[in-house]
C-alpha cells in the first residue's frame, strides 16, 4: 500500500464511504490509517468492529493504586517553559503497575520513542484513540493487531522516554476521530470493581514473564487493597495470598526526601530537580496545597501548585 502514489491514495479514499473509515480511524488521518492497514486488512476489520458508538464514560486504566479523585487534572498544562502544552493526563503509580485497556479495542502499534518511551496505541469504539506512554515494558504478546477486551493488560508503569529520571506514571492520551487530543479528566470518571480487578489479576498473572515476583511487588504496594478483598469474601489468585503471608507488613515503599534541590526554579521548570522538590514538598505534607500536589504526585514539571 506505501507504493501507491498519492493520487491512487485519495482515489482509493474517496471510493469508500467516510462514515466507514471514521469509524475506524486510528491514527491522526484517514490516510495515515488507510495506508497503515488497508480497510480490508485483519487490523483494519477488527478496528471496524468496534463500531460507530465512542465511550465517553469508562474506568481508570491503571488497575491498582488510583481511584476517581486521587490525581488532579494536568491536560494542556504548560510544558517546557511553556513552549508546549501537555496533551494527555499524567496519572501517577508506582512502578510496574499493570496498565489495562479500559474499554474494547485494538492495538494499533507498540512503539520506543525518543519522547514517549515505550508506548501502547490502541483503536477504541467510535473512532477514538487511546495512547499510553512513558511504560516500563509492553505486556507480553501485545502488538498490532491484538485485539482487547475492558481489563486486558497493555503494559506497566513506568519513567521511560522523557521521563526518565522522574516519577513513575502513565501519561494517557485520548484522540477524538479527527485525531485531535482531548481532556481524559472528564472521561476517566469510573473504577473497575475488586471483583473485575481481581479477575483481570488472574489472567495477568497467567500471562506475565514472573507471576510471584509481580505478586510480590503489587502486595508490597496495595496490601491494604487485597486485605479489603478478602475481608469481603473475595477470592485472592494463589499467588496473591502467598504474598500476604511472605511479604512483611509495612514494607509499603514511600518516596520521601528531606533535601531541597540545588540552583534556582520557577513555574514552567521541568527535570529531575522538580521531581526532588515535589517529593520534598509532598513528603513536608504541610500548606493549603499539599493534598492537591500529593494527588497530583512528582510529575516532574513545575506548575500552579
Amino acid at each position: 500500500m506505501r507504493s501507491l502514489s498519492r493520487a491512487l491514495i485519495f482515489i482509493l479514499i474517496a471510493c469508500f464511504p467516510l462514515a466507514t473509515f471514521a469509524q475506524a480511524a486510528s491514527t491522526s488521518t484517514l490516510v495515515g490509517w488507510y495506508l497503515d492497514y488497508g480497510r480490508n486488512s485483519a487490523t483494519g476489520q477488527a478496528v471496524a468492529a468496534l463500531g460507530p458508538t465512542a465511550i465517553m464514560q469508562f474506568p481508570i486504566p491503571i488497575l491498582f493504586g488510583v481511584g476517581v479523585g486521587s490525581f488532579s487534572p494536568n491536560f494542556g498544562d504548560p510544558r517546557d517553559g511553556g513552549t508546549r502544552t501537555h496533551l494527555g493526563e499524567d496519572i501517577m503509580a508506582p512502578l510496574d503497575t499493570p496498565i489495562v485497556s479500559p474499554t474494547a479495542g485494538v492495538v494499533l502499534r507498540t512503539e520506543v520513542g525518543a519522547s514517549e518511551g515505550n508506548a501502547v496505541y490502541e483503536a477504541a469504539p467510535g473512532g477514538y484513540t487511546y495512547v499510553y506512554m512513558h511504560l516500563d515494558h509492553f505486556a507480553e504478546g501485545v502488538g498490532t493487531g491484538t485485539v482487547v477486551q475492558p481489563g486486558a493488560l497493555l503494559g506497566y508503569v513506568g519513567n521511560t522516554g522523557d521521563a526518565a529520571g522522574g516519577a513513575t506514571h502513565l501519561h494517557f492520551e485520548v484522540h477524538d476521530p479527527n485525531g485531535t487530543p482531548i481532556d481524559p479528566m472528564p472521561l476517566l470518571s469510573q473504577e473497575f470493581t475488586p471483583q473485575q480487578k481481581i479477575s483481570f489479576l488472574n489472567i495477568i498473572l497467567g500471562i506475565t514473564a514472573d507471576p510471584t515476583a509481580l505478586s510480590q511487588l503489587l502486595v508490597t504496594n496495595f496490601r491494604s487493597y487485597f486485605v479489603a478483598d478478602q475481608s469481603v469474601g473475595i477470592t485472592l489468585p494463589p499467588l496473591i495470598v502467598g504474598a500476604l503471608a511472605s511479604v512483611p507488613v509495612g514494607t509499603t515503599p514511600t518516596v520521601t526526601t528531606s533535601a531541597l534541590p540545588a540552583g534556582d526554579l520557577a513555574l514552567g521548570s521541568s527535570g529531575s530537580a522538580v521531581v526532588v522538590l515535589q517529593q520534598f514538598l509532598i513528603a513536608k505534607a504541610t500548606g493549603s496545597a499539599a493534598t492537591r500536589l500529593a494527588g497530583a504526585g512528582a510529575t516532574g514539571n513545575f506548575g500552579s501548585i
